[in-house]
């Protein structure tokens, strides 16, 4: 291995230890965790980290489904972590081959770009000194806002010198109109998410900085639009300027040696894209964001519009486009169609540049399946399971969601069709116990049968939620 790899994750994707006890940790339920994410002697103020560091302690990543209803949902670390220890000579000593990034999802984020800074610094030294390859680079894999993370470091921090490669997987680079739901709306089955996200600055440097909100008259962006409801306009401002650092470094500097390739997810219907303000309430939905934007680019991972995953002023043929969720998209079958022979060709020596990933043959998109999952049920009823395949000929006669418990549980459900049979919708109600549940919706038929999907969601448990 000539090229260690660095694994930043995305938001909710690391576990947070505070002085009481675990915060945000497997096996801690929903609940729970909300409250002591709320509580302040718990949590720490997420905005004023102390000079010798933050109460919390961001442990190691986070392994397995964790959802916050309303904001994000994950499939966890664990598999992305046994996929790069596969398929790569991964020394696990003192400069090894793998460097995992896990860090406190609450602060803002140039916080953890300074912190990632000083500790490839220190990995890349100690894997120089024991491998003897003084050319050896970094190649950072980053999901979701990691990914921003990662090149605020590079782009901002001057971090490109040391770095070979980054692959971003749904990264927000021009932020998610999700961010702007869960500030404005929370999630109606937990009031709790939105008091606590309106406190994160990490979350409103996800907002969309691209025009965004409909006023009637045109498309907006959000430092046009006034203040909204749940949003903090000195951290809207800032989340702005975030990203404006990122443009502004990447413009003024060369790029001549830089290999930057975004994973997009797409075919996932429900990916939000624009909002509205009414005077009183946002109402974010899945129209294009404006005339400039065909209904056909219109959609995204699920949690990252298809356009906000792209860097702006990245040529297209050097993004590579998988029909997956947001929640999956570090997952190894995405990793290993994807990107396997990129990461194997970037741990060749002598080559002084790397190319991007070739055009696109010009060909008919394939037929992939729309999670339309919520993030989180509530425990007083059924779960209501939807998708829908998008694209081929023929839809399939049923779906099929093969479901895991954090328990262990296995379950099989049938998802049959519901509505007019164009529109290829999806349906079933199973009633499930509490807890996180990781799930595979595919099919085995349809012409073409449509590529298979994953995502992950939780059942609340019974009473009032926080």
């Amino acid at each position: 291995m000539r090229h260690p790899v660095v694994l930043v994750p995305g938001l909710l994707g690391s576990v947070l230890e505070g002085p009481a006890g675990p915060l945000w940790a497997p096996g801690l339920p929903v609940l729970r965790a909300l409250g002591a994410l709320r509580d302040p002697e718990a949590a720490g103020h997420p905005l004023t980290p102390a000079a010798e560091g933050p109460p919390v302690t961001a442990s190691r990543l986070f392994p397995d489904v964790a959802v916050l209803p309303g904001l994000m949902r994950i499939k966890g670390y664990s598999q992305t972590e046994a996929w790069v220890r596969r398929h790569f000579a991964v020394h696990d000593g003192p400069g090894g081959g793998l460097l995992t990034f896990p860090y406190d999802w609450r602060l803002d984020n140039r916080v953890h770009a300074h912190r990632l800074a000083k500790e490839v610094d220190a990995h890349l030294r100690a894997f120089r000194e024991r491998t003897g390859a003084d050319e050896a680079q970094v190649v950072i894999v980053a999901h979701s806002m990691g990914g921003l993370i990662a090149r605020y470091y590079l782009e901002v921090l001057q971090g490109w010198r040391d770095c070979r490669a980054l692959i971003t997987l749904g990264t927000p680079h021009r932020g998610s109109p999700r961010a702007l739901d869960a500030l404005a709306n929370g999630f109606r089955h937990l009031p709790g998410v939105g008091a606590l996200t309106r406190r994160l600055p990490s979350v409103h440097q996800l907002l969309p900085v691209y025009p965004v909100l409909d006023s009637g008259a045109g498309h907006l962006r959000l430092a046009e639009s006034g203040p909204l409801p749940g949003l903090r306009p000195e951290l809207v401002a800032d989340g702005l300027q975030f990203h404006r650092e990122i443009e502004t470094a990447a413009r003024d500097s060369a790029a001549a040696h830089r290999v930057l390739v975004p994973v997009v997810g797409t075919r996932q219907r429900t990916t939000l894209q624009s909002a509205r303000f009414d005077g009183r309430v946002v109402r974010c939905s899945t129209d294009p964001p404006g005339p400039r934007v065909p209904a056909e680019l219109a959609d995204g991972d699920g949690t990252v519009p298809r356009l906000s995953a792209m860097p702006a002023r990245l040529p297209e043929h050097q993004c590579r486009f998988v029909p997956e969720a947001h929640s999956a998209l570090q997952l190894p079958r995405v990793l290993t169609g994807q990107l396997l022979e990129l990461l194997r060709h970037l741990q060749l020596p002598g080559l002084k540049d790397v190319l991007g990933p070739a055009a696109p043959a010009a060909a008919p998109p394939p037929a992939a399946i729309s999670s339309e999952l919520e993030d989180a049920y509530p425990g007083t009823g059924p779960a209501r399971l939807r998708a829908r395949v998008v694209g081929g000929n023929r839809p399939p006669d049923r779906l099929r969601a093969s479901l895991t418990g954090d328990d262990g549980a296995t379950y099989e459900v049938e998802l049959l069709a519901a509505g007019d049979e164009r529109e290829a919708r999806f349906e079933a109600a199973p009633t499930l116990p509490p807890g996180l549940y990781d799930v595979r919706i595919s099919a085995d038929s349809g012409t073409p049968a449509p590529e298979p999907v994953q995502d992950c969601f939780a059942v609340l448990t019974d009473g009032a939620a926080p």
